[in-house]
């Protein structure tokens, strides 16, 4: 059987922790709550990298792409330019 994975998104004082709480009641089943806003800062993170690495570079008013950095053998760390594919894809990969 394959896992199945199941984001529940909600505001405050919805019953969100009683639809966790009966939802963990159900056999191998494990909702998770809150975890102080981790997801949250997730997103901070993936949004901060995104825009650092398409509009801080100094001098340039197009950014280099990162495979264009990579080809030309620049440290991509010097100019701040990072796979934003890979970063996106082991936060859902964190998350999951």
């Amino acid at each position: 059987m394959d896992d199945k994975i199941v984001l529940i998104c909600a505001t405050g004082r919805s019953g969100s922790t009683t639809m966790l709480r009966l939802l963990n009641t159900i056999p191998n089943t494990n909702i998770c709550g809150e975890n102080s806003g981790a997801i949250n800062s997730l997103l901070d993170f993936y949004r901060n990298i995104k825009r650092g690495t398409f509009n801080n570079i100094p001098g340039k008013t197009t950014p280099f792409t990162y495979d264009y950095i990579l080809k030309k053998n620049i440290k991509p760390s010097w100019y701040n330019c990072y796979n934003i594919n890979q970063i996106r894809d082991k936060i859902r990969e964190m998350i999951i």
